[in-house]
């Protein structure tokens, strides 16, 4: 019986050692990712993930629940065929909600090969610390009396001109904004702690800094007239500094500041010229004491910067422009809210946002305004649809085709940009052909067309998506006709001119140039009169002029003057017989 004990435990020690053993390189590079730092009681997610060498050797894989650990609070096990396994593989993934400032995950994975063999694998999630409360408040580095973490606003007195304002957070991992050396007026001087947390949490403390000044001289002022704008907050002779708006259009101010007869006021200011944007003034309190008081204006003169550098919707297509405020999308019957993303351009700029939420069938509006830091306010308007449950979004805006009347543009979906040469229109005969006929187009600038004119066509599909095409035109010049017939006819008044001169300086009597053209002709007109020629007079000229070009063979008509070759009988203008 000793015998067979003694050979089982053998077999039992020689099964475990060499299961153990090969079990080890059966499941490697184990690994559970998470999400870290994550927020303080947030939820977070992990996932475990190993790879499988010889899945024929393993009989059953199973990953145990998380150990020694709060955090989580569900786990999920991916079941797998054993006999299909390979490389690396997913095997479980992990919810859970965070409540402490760390975290410490166990995970073990039970392998079945002729023993049970554990893996364990480990993960620290740490936590992002939310903690926004200030342990101090100093004055010139003496401690603040009564100070409590929960209580935001306090009230300090003093007559230092200046003071240094300094805070301690509970958490190292939080920053303190707000501190340093701050210069006081007389009464109220308000300044503002933020404490930022490493999870990006906020609180603020307020401490109101007062100045005492020589109130038995009632160094103060007992009102001010403004004549434009609005001040803010309501004057009060121990506030020393107001913010005046004005209109971007107002380009000049007056503010007169009212006092006893036993104080002196200087500063006061008669149509004084302000320039857009912050115009500081200062109108001073002055005792027979030498106990002296400012009172600061900032007179705003608004701008006309409050515009947004980009607007987009979490569902819907928008073609955002700066300057345009009024845009429409559609968004599918799914959709029952969106997020507006609006960037402004100044940083210093304020954005709020009015609907996008609990979407209505139907039409519904979105207002965006933007506030500058001059105070001047533009407002985006969205009118968004929300389709019904049977409908769907259009997004082609392509043109399928454009046609122009007398002319070949050869059109290309994909091509956006043309040129075009035309005559001497001021209009052309477009036809469109969208691609979609759910779509709609708009032409623009096809009138009064000069050369570098542009036309463009603007498609918009039904969900709200655009896309422009651009014809340039270009028209065919008259200055080339006119540079022509200036050409010609300065030659012709040369020629002219030549044979004038030429004729001028002839010696003997003057030959006349007669074409055989001209004689050719039964009808010839000589200064308005006309002259009949028979055919053999005719002949008997051009042989004439032929044989005897020159002065000596030719003679005048002594009735007309007319010169003719010697040869000839009669005269042809008048009909003088010559021989």
């Amino acid at each position: 019986m000793r015998s067979i004990l003694k050979i089982l435990s053998s077999s039992a020690f020689l099964i475990l050692f060499i299961g153990t053993v090969n079990a080890d390189s059966l499941v490697t590079d184990l690994k559970l990712d998470c999400a870290s730092p994550v927020g303080y009681n947030t939820a977070f997610d992990c996932t475990l993930t190993g790879k499988i060498k010889d899945a024929k050797k393993i009989s059953s894989l199973d990953v145990t629940d998380i150990t020694n650990s709060r955090m989580f609070k569900t786990t999920n096990l991916v079941k797998y065929d054993i006999s299909r396994m390979s490389g690396t593989l997913r095997l479980a993934t992990y919810t859970g909600k965070t409540f402490t400032t760390s975290g410490k995950a166990t995970v073990a994975l039970r392998i079945a090969y002729n023993d049970i063999y554990f893996k364990y694998v480990t993960y620290r999630l740490r936590i992002s610390d939310n903690n926004t409360y200030l342990s101090s408040i100093t004055i010139d580095n003496s401690k603040l009396n009564g100070f409590n973490k929960n209580t935001t606003s306090y009230l300090v007195e003093t007559e230092k001109d200046n003071v240094f304002l300094g805070a301690t957070a509970q958490s190292k991992r939080a920053d303190v904004k707000g501190t340093g050396s701050k210069k006081l007026s007389c009464g109220n001087n308000n300044s503002k702690l933020e404490v930022v947390a490493e999870s990006g949490d906020k609180r603020a403390y307020n401490v109101n800094i007062y100045k005492k000044c020589d109130q038995s001289s009632k160094v103060a002022l007992k009102g001010v007239k403004l004549s434009t704008g609005k001040m803010t907050p309501e004057f009060d002779p121990k506030v020393t500094e107001y913010k005046v708006v004005v209109d971007q259009n107002t380009d000049k101010i007056s503010i007169t500041g009212e006092a006893s007869s036993d104080v002196t006021v200087t500063g006061n200011l008669k149509d004084k010229e302000i320039n857009p944007g912050s115009n500081k003034f200062t109108i001073s309190v002055k005792s027979g004491s030498d106990v002296k008081k400012d009172y600061i204006f900032n007179v705003i003169r608004q701008k006309d910067d409050a515009y947004l550098s980009s607007l987009s919707l979490s569902s819907g297509a928008l073609n955002f422009d700066r300057k345009t405020f009024l845009y429409e999308t559609t968004v599918v019957y799914d959709t029952k809210n969106v997020d507006v993303r609006a960037v402004p351009e100044s940083e210093n700029a304020k954005v709020e946002v009015t609907g996008g939420k609990d979407l209505k069938v139907g039409e519904n509006m979105i207002d965006i305004k933007v506030t500058s830091e001059t105070e001047s306010t533009n407002t985006y308007k969205i009118k968004l649809v929300r389709l019904k449950e049977d409908q769907t979004i259009g997004d082609n805006p392509y043109i399928k085709d454009i046609k122009i009347k007398n002319y070949n543009l050869n059109f290309d979906p994909n091509i956006v940009n043309y040129s075009l040469k035309i005559k001497d229109e001021s209009k052309l005969d477009i036809k469109v052909e969208l691609d979609d006929p759910n779509s709609k187009y708009e032409i623009i600038g096809n009138k009064n067309l000069k050369d570098g004119s542009i036309i463009t066509i603007k498609s918009t599909s039904s969900g709200g998506f655009v896309k422009l095409y651009k014809i340039k035109i270009s028209k065919k010049s008259k200055m080339v006709y006119y540079v022509l017939g200036t050409i010609v006819g300065l030659s012709i008044i040369g020629v002219i001119i030549t044979l004038f001169i030429l004729s001028k300086n002839q010696k003997g009597p003057k030959i006349p140039i007669i074409s055989t053209n001209l004689l050719s002709s039964s009808k010839n007109i000589v200064k308005g009169k006309k002259i009949d020629i028979d055919e053999n007079m005719e002949k008997d000229l051009i042989s004439d002029i032929d044989k005897n070009n020159n002065s000596k063979n030719m003679v005048s008509c002594p009735k007309c003057g007319f010169v003719v070759p010697k040869s000839i009988s009669s005269c042809p203008k008048c009909r003088f017989k010559l021989k």
